[in-house]
């Protein structure tokens, strides 16, 4: 086993998490309002989350800022979230672990101030990539997923340090931000498999094939379609098990899917949830806005003493029936949207209901109303003012 642990990992373990990156295919669209209203953490595994909530508190407050930031430009499909996000988080903990590990060392200023050449920057770039392609030349197929995850763990905090160096070489960094994304779903694989109970690659693969399959077939229907988990699916295969021609890089390939399939189901979920709370929220403040008029239209209907009270009267419950209809639109999109909050809807659908009821009995009552006093005003019997 050629893997080592290099010291400074720990000091540097903010540069490393980010969630495995899925392949782009389909898409979900959430209801418009409760896009602005998903967090910095939707999307990131409970591993990150608590990896984040580790850091000390003034480069958690970047990071989350940083996201927030970006999540108004992110894509809201499904799987184009979950790549962007990686992006967006990899830049905001690389930037963090940069200023992190300068204070820490009391090196910010010689890092200003001795800055190598250009030349020597491509250097680094150079022995960067070389020591990605030793360490995956390192791995054999019995390794555990633990030794991968360390291996990998170190490699990217060595990356994060090369990228430290050349931070003011744009194309140096983009080159190591390439490196990064490469190797970054590598170690989030390895890590979430060194939680579980397999021990070589083989038998994660195994174990791992099996709890996706199990998902895809629990998962909704609409989830799997958004994810294209099916298809995506009979496309997984396992790498060839000969100890002569192992390749920890085909699995991790595999594994990478996989996760990704999984993550895909549960984000897509997420976002059904989202956007069918925020449609009842909706309905919900619809729902008393209607109200509102229809409180206006009984009162003034109630006790007319001249028209002018009947046409207000006539206008609230206008205003009322034209919410009541879009009313029950959001009511509907929200439980086809998550069947499961039907019992959640049940009470504003049931008010809804009431209050279409009610605008009709109001309407007919001004109606009469009218009547009976266009009727008397012709008769000269009583004169309204």
């Amino acid at each position: 086993m050629a893997f080592s642990r290099n010291a400074f990992l720990s000091k540097l373990l903010m540069a490393i998490l980010i969630l495995s990156a899925p392949s782009p295919a389909g898409s979900f669209d959430l209801n418009v309002k409760a896009v602005t209203g998903i967090d910095a953490e939707v999307g990131l595994d409970p591993e990150t989350r608590a990896l984040i909530a580790r850091l000390p508190k003034e480069i958690r407050v970047q990071i989350v800022e940083a996201v927030e930031e970006s999540l108004v430009h992110l894509d809201k499909s499904v799987l184009l979230y979950l790549s962007e996000l990686n992006k967006v988080v990899g830049i905001a903990i690389d930037d963090a672990a940069c200023k992190s590990a300068a204070a820490a060392n009391n090196v910010a200023e010689a890092i200003l101030g001795k800055l190598p050449l250009l030349g020597d920057k491509q250097e680094i770039v150079k022995k960067a990539y070389e020591d990605f392609e030793e360490t995956q030349a390192s791995a054999s197929a019995s390794d555990q997923p633990k030794a991968y995850a360390i291996a990998y763990a170190d490699l990217l905090a060595r990356t994060v340090v090369a990228r430290c160096t050349v931070a003011l070489a744009q194309e140096a960094v983009w080159q190591l931000d390439n490196l990064q994304e490469a190797v970054r779903p590598k170690w989030k694989v390895w890590a979430r498999l060194g939680k579980t109970k397999c021990e070589d690659a083989h038998s994660c693969y195994a174990m791992l094939q099996g709890e996706t399959s199990k998902a895809v077939r629990e998962a909704d229907r609409v989830d799997v379609l958004v994810v294209d988990a099916d298809t995506r699916m009979t496309q997984v295969r396992e790498p060839s098990t000969n100890w002569f021609r192992y390749s920890a890089s085909e699995y991790e390939d595999q594994f990478v899917e996989m996760f990704a399939i999984i993550d895909g189901l549960g984000l897509a979920k997420k976002f059904r949830e989202v956007s069918a709370d925020a449609d009842l929220a909706e309905a919900s403040q619809m729902l008393q806005e209607a109200q509102k008029h229809l409180r206006i239209a009984k009162t003034r209907a109630a006790k007319p003493t001249n028209l002018e009270h009947l046409r207000v009267a006539a206008r609230a419950s206008r205003k009322a029936a034209e919410i009541a209809v879009p009313l029950k639109q959001k009511i509907s999109n929200a439980v086809e949207t998550l069947p499961e909050i039907q019992k959640k809807a049940d009470p504003i659908s049931a008010a809804s209901e009431k209050l279409v009821l009610d605008i009709q009995k109001v309407e007919a009552k001004i109606a009469l109303t009218r009547e009976a006093i266009e009727r008397v005003r012709t008769l000269g019997i009583l004169q309204f003012r």
